[in-house]
């Protein structure tokens, strides 16, 4: 066993790696990954407990859900149409049915308005603050040697944490900006697939690089000013001048608020961005900037056999 630090929100992504890597063979590897989830089961238990939604807002989903079924519009197959409304997912109604359901969704909204607020607040609380707690764990690792036939990079990244570290054989200089390092996940999203042992293993140091620094960033004051602060107060502006949909929420084109008054609107953007400059200056240049990362520089050999022109445009930079 080994003690590791974490946060608090890389915990559940490691307990998610954990479970999607379940399929896989090899006894070393899964009495490792069983082992150390059975550590967590208590601390994962609590991070969720923190979260959970009181009995009246439960109560008010519930009656929600079964208004919105009442109205609800249904696709050829008869099956339910799922759309987007202030981040979740709603059943979509049917344009004669709009007027009528909005009215008795506002009348609920009002009846449960407390315990709306509540959750709202117990939910900033939980992402902002709790998730991004550190602790400290106990954990078995795993040898390059003990991963299992089929085990993929998606799979390594799941479970970073409880791998020992790669000796880098080869290094070289790689420039990555910073607004790439928060997003890694999503730019490396292609080559996850693979499951070449020799790609893998050459990509696991690489990407506890890039996890290690994109923690520094989302943890840092002017990654989290920018977020708590300027960022927090720009969205409740927006909602304050969006048209409303028939769920309650400010209504999104696309990926913007459908803002009314946009010239009263402006003058109040303009006056915020005026209050938080530095604040928006030190995010902007934060992330423009570019980092020269020390990476494991993979053998052309090692690349998988079927790779595409899509994914070797992900990975050249790190190709000898």
């Amino acid at each position: 066993m080994e003690k590791i630090k974490i946060t608090k929100r890389g915990l559940l992504y490691l307990n998610s790696g954990i479970e999607n890597s379940r399929e896989l063979n090899g006894a070393k590897f899964n009495y490792a990954i069983v082992k150390t989830q059975r550590h967590l089961d208590e601390e994962i238990k609590a991070i969720q407990a923190a979260n959970e939604p009181s009995k009246e807002f439960l109560e008010y989903h519930s009656k929600l859900y079964e208004l919105m079924k009442s109205f609800q519009m249904l696709d050829d197959k008869q099956k339910p149409i799922v759309i987007i409304s202030g981040g979740i997912g709603v059943l979509k109604i049917k344009l004669e049915n709009e007027k009528e359901f909005a009215e008795k969704a506002e009348s609920l909204r009002k009846k449960y308005s407390s315990d709306i607020k509540r959750q709202k607040e117990q939910n900033d609380i939980y992402n902002e603050e709790i998730l991004n707690e550190l602790i400290e764990i106990e954990a078995h690792k795993i040898t390059a040697d003990d991963l299992p036939d089929k085990f993929t990079l998606g799979h390594g990244h799941g479970i970073l944490p409880l791998i020992d570290t790669i000796k880098i054989i080869d290094k070289g200089k790689v420039k990555f900006p910073n607004h790439k390092i928060i997003g890694y996940r999503k730019f490396f999203g292609p080559l996850f697939s693979f499951n070449e042992k020799s790609f893998v293993i050459s990509m696991i140091e690489n990407l506890r690089i890039l996890s290690k620094l994109q923690e520094e960033i989302l943890t840092s004051k002017i990654y989290t000013d920018y977020f708590n602060i300027y960022e927090k107060q720009r969205k409740k502006l927006c909602e304050s001048f969006s048209e409303m949909d028939i769920y309650g929420n400010p209504k999104v084109i696309g990926r913007e608020y459908a803002i009314t008054g946009i010239a009263e609107f402006n003058f109040e953007l303009e006056k915020l961005r005026k209050k938080y400059k530095k604040i928006i200056d030190d995010y902007e240049e934060l992330m423009k900037k570019d980092v020269d990362l020390s990476v494991n520089i993979i053998s052309f050999d090692c690349l998988p056999k079927d790779i595409s022109g899509q994914q070797m445009q992900v990975i050249i930079d790190f190709v000898k």
